[in-house]
């Protein structure tokens, strides 16, 4: 069974100090039973130390064994899977992480499922198992060929976040954002979900304060990717931010160029103050109800993919 040894050492360090540390009292406790003054109480300074000495001892066997490194998996064979984000490093090889990332009912959740092809019931299995824990993040592990003649193709592993309410949500879309290589945005002009737009020719007019919010959004997602790529040295820049405008199909025939000088200007900003930030920033105008749009987004993920390899 094949294991990451190498990892080990450090492994087992950061679980074993505190035995180290108690085999050090244990054996000062047995030591003081050899001061002359001390000599009458001998017996119950070996008996301590000896306890505590034994329970570093086991402590450490117990360290050791928790330390051995999970068996790596195939990526191949966890296609079509959840996992969660820790299992990823215990893959071989690891697979390169997308994620959609963008304010409530943007439409991240269906792009996800539609670009990855996911059926709704095994969706919500899937998710299920993973728990909705603040701190979980959990990928689809989805390959998609990059060169169909060749055959190449690269595993994706797709991320996304549990839910819930707003805090865990905003906590969960910039952990996305930090673990990401390929970061896909995406923003409307409506906070009005697909649920509620039930009508395929229905025109929405610009709403305004969602605008702001996806500005105030962005702004806050360039000083978090700042702080975690520029100053703490954590991760290193993302491969590619490309950003999607969503909902395209219910843009008022009068708004278009307002909402595309919009968007153009989100994606010039981003070229030109965020290099720091990724290698590659691209945007392009999208609707998740257009099949067209969704095989436009995996051709877009593709060309990424052949500039990464």
């Amino acid at each position: 069974m094949t294991r990451k040894w190498r990892e080990y050492g450090p492994r087992f360090l950061e679980r074993g100090t505190m035995p180290s540390i108690l085999l050090g009292v244990g054996s000062a406790v047995m030591g003081m039973s050899a001061i002359p003054i001390l000599t009458p109480a001998a017996p119950v300074f070996l008996g301590i130390g000896g306890t505590i000495t034994g329970v570093s001892f086991l402590w450490t066997v117990v360290a050791g064994v928790q330390a051995i490194p999970e068996s790596i998996k195939k990526a191949v064979d966890e296609i079509g899977k959840y996992k969660s984000i820790d299992e990823l490093d215990q893959m071989e090889p690891i697979p390169l992480k997308l994620g959609f990332i963008g304010r409530s009912r943007v439409g991240k959740s269906s792009l996800l499922n539609l670009f990855c092809e996911i059926p709704e019931d095994k969706e919500k299995s899937g998710k299920n198992k993973q728990g909705d824990s603040t701190e979980v993040l959990y990928a689809y592990i989805h390959s998609i060929f990059y060169e169909e003649q060749g055959g190449n193709s690269q595993i994706l592993a797709v991320i996304d976040g549990s839910g819930g309410g707003k805090k865990k949500r905003d906590y969960q879309l910039f952990k996305i954002a930090e673990n990401a290589d390929i970061l896909c945005v995406i923003l409307d002009h409506t906070s009005q979900g697909y649920d509620q737009l039930k009508q395929e020719l229905y025109e929405i007019p610009i709403g305004q304060n969602r605008l702001k919010e996806h500005e105030d959004f962005l702004e806050t997602l360039k000083e978090y990717l700042e702080e975690n790529i520029n100053e703490s040295k954590k991760k290193k820049k993302l491969q590619c931010i490309h950003f999607l405008m969503n909902k395209k199909n219910y843009w008022k025939k009068q708004d278009e160029n307002n909402l595309e000088n919009w968007f153009d200007d989100i994606i010039s900003d981003w070229k030109n103050n965020r290099k720091s930030l990724s290698n590659q920033i691209s945007g392009t105008v999208h609707s998740n109800r257009s099949s067209g749009d969704i095989q436009a987004l995996r051709n877009v993920i593709r060309n990424i993919i052949i500039s990464i390899n």
